[in-house]
């Protein structure tokens, strides 16, 4: 069981499935996770006299207190969420609905019970954390240094002016996630070496962090940066070291590598992101974003939208002022994990999130032995909560977050007899073991089935076999739940393989499949805004432009303030001979774009002769 554990914990980032997945960096971390939780809670038996000694300290049952609330309040907001099945498994690119989250608590729960039992088990557990952070910290260098067997460099390459900035993401889908893994994983790497029982436990752990520093470095990830040198003086405040010979010889090395690593052509693309940061020094979109989600905040202040509903919901609040400074951005997420908490469940999940953190915390001071151990977590901890003010929760980054925290409450644990209290906890959840275990992996398995299937379509589509594509998109549809986002991405896929066909009857056919599937986006997809605008250009395109009126006003429903649906609006007023409406849009359009915005001024050029008025705009 502690290999198993182990094996689990340091499988969840490492996972991926490139070829394979439509969403390859996700599906298999969620139904890892899924499936990993029920299969435990299943063996619920096993996991019993740790839930039960957890249950008799204060500490303990605080903390199985805190995650029955946050269960309870995810379950809430979900149920009354606009799209319960969209908060419930989440959307494609992060997998992080209301399911992945619980079966995230349980696993931390079921983990932590077996660890209070089982102390020295955690030495295996931060042995295979290490060995499995070194890999993903490695193919992270790898990607910056140019060789990526697995992803297209494009994906994780920008170009920003004459600068060329390459971000590794290694396994975990963009440099933030990986960032902010790092600094966990560094901490785990420095409660190895802290550990202090082999020679091997310290160098793993010291190359596993020195490694991860080193990878941490190259993502150019600031948050992760400061949530790294915060979680330092934490641990140097707590710990108090001593200045000896040995760490004045290791600090110098460790800054000559840096001066080597500066000085190095290596450097050159990291100069190019300094010089990003230095003209983005206000932090982006993020002030406005962060500002505009309050306002969001506001309407759902007490059970909040739902998990996963930001991408839906967020546009309706979205201010003119932020759409005209990035027209073009897509805003998935509040890109602050605390506001998302209070977003997604309302106050009850930012108070409980807020607690859970103070009790990983506290308990860090209660461990008798390794108190060392116990300060490295903690700083991880306090590193991971300072990046995660910038970031989102990911699978990999929010396990990391609750698990730490319920080891640092089992470690805290005395060895005092058991007072036989945790015996209503366990009779409770050995209630709903089976049923929620069951469901889990049966849920798991269903995304990797559903994934699956969509891959297939997309290799069909990539190799030209578009009757096999068309096929297969049939069957999919039936599937539950739905793909978030597949459908919309299959619409135009489809639509731009139908425009090189030479075949008529083909193109037909598949002109009504990518008309059907961007019907069935404007249901499916979490950006419902991106999805009506979608369908609107089909529906313009087969010169419809009653439908195509009447989709583009969905679109404008979803999100006021985003400048293409008026633009097209325009475009199909003019058509249909309504002018003054056609002119109102444009200028609406133009208002909301704030960038170069001489296609949409030509709209209105035009509108204006077709009035009568002067073409030239003031």
């Amino acid at each position: 069981m502690n290999l198993l554990l182990a094996l689990i914990v340091a499988l969840v980032p490492l996972i991926m499935a490139p070829k394979l997945f439509l969403y390859f960096e996700t599906i298999p971390k969620a139904a890892l996770i899924l499936i990993a939780a029920g299969a435990l809670l299943l063996s619920l038996r096993r996991f019993e006299p740790g839930i039960a000694r957890l249950s008799d300290s204060r500490l303990g049952r605080i903390l199985i207190l805190a995650l029955t609330a946050q269960t309870v309040s995810l379950a809430v907001s979900s149920y009354i969420s606009h799209d319960r099945i969209l908060s419930l498994l989440g959307t494609g690119w992060r997998r992080f609905g209301s399911m992945e989250y619980v079966a995230i608590l349980l696993l931390s729960l079921l983990i932590a019970a077996w660890y209070a039992e089982n102390s020295a088990g955690l030495l295996i557990l931060f042995r295979t954390i290490c060995l499995s952070g070194m890999i993903t910290s490695l193919y992270g260098i790898l990607q910056y240094l140019g060789w990526d067997p697995f992803a297209d460099a494009a994906l994780y390459s920008v170009a920003y002016g004459e600068l060329s900035i390459v971000r590794p993401p290694s396994t975990l889908g963009h440099a933030l996630y990986f960032a902010n893994y790092l600094v966990m994983l560094i901490s785990i790497s420095g409660a190895l070496a802290a550990w202090g029982n082999s020679r091997f436990d310290r160098i793993l752990g010291l190359c596993a962090a020195s490694v991860a520093s080193f990878a941490l470095l190259l993502t150019g990830s600031r948050s992760g940066m400061a949530g790294l040198l915060v979680g330092g003086i934490f641990l140097i405040v707590r710990i108090r070291p001593a200045v000896t010979q040995k760490r004045i010889v290791a600090a110098s090395v460790f800054a000559g590598m840096l001066g080597v690593l500066y000085l190095s052509p290596l450097a050159e693309r990291m100069e190019d992101r300094w010089a990003q940061w230095r003209d983005d020094a206000k932090g982006g979109t993020r002030p406005l974003l962060w500002r505009d989600s309050l306002q969001m905040a506001r309407a759902h202040l007490f059970l909040g939208s739902g998990p996963e509903m930001f991408a839906a919901e967020f546009p309706k609040y979205q201010s003119i002022e932020l759409a005209r400074a990035f027209p073009e951005y897509y805003h998935e997420s509040p890109h602050n994990f605390l506001l998302e908490a209070l977003l997604s469940e309302g106050l009850p999940g930012l108070t409980i999130c807020l607690a859970l953190a103070g009790i990983g915390i506290a308990a860090s001071f209660q461990w008798k032995q390794r108190p060392t151990v116990a300060a490295s977590l903690a700083a991880g901890l306090v590193g991971l909560f300072v990046g995660q003010q910038f970031s989102p929760f990911v699978l990999t980054t929010a396990l990391f977050f609750y698990l730490t925290i319920a080891i640092l409450v089992a470690g805290s644990l005395s060895p005092s007899t058991r007072t036989g209290g945790g015996s209503i906890v366990v009779k409770t959840l050995g209630l709903v073991a089976i049923p929620l275990g069951a469901l889990l992996i049966v849920a798991g398995f269903a995304l990797l089935h559903i994934d699956l299937r969509w891959a297939a379509i997309q290799r069909s589509l990539r190799a030209g076999k578009i009757e096999e594509a068309i096929s297969e998109y049939r069957q999919v549809t039936h599937l539950f739940p739905p793909e978030s986002g597949a459908d919309l991405w299959y619409s135009r896929a489809l639509a731009d393989a139908a425009s090189r066909s030479s075949d008529p009857t083909l193109r037909q056919r598949v002109w009504t499949q990518s008309l059907e599937a961007a019907t069935r986006a404007t249901r499916t997809s979490e950006d419902r805004h991106n999805a009506y605008y979608n369908l609107a250009v089909f529906y313009s395109t087969q010169g419809d432009l009653a439908h195509s009126e009447q989709a583009l006003s969905s679109a404008i429903a979803c999100a006021p303030n985003w400048f293409k649906p008026h633009w097209l609006l325009a475009e199909i007023l003019l058509s249909a001979g309504k002018l003054d409406l056609a002119a109102r849009e444009a200028q609406k359009a133009i208002d909301l774009n704030g960038q170069d915005s001489s296609e949409l001024r030509d709209t209105l050029q035009r509108i204006r002769v077709k009035q009568g008025l002067p073409a030239s705009i003031h």
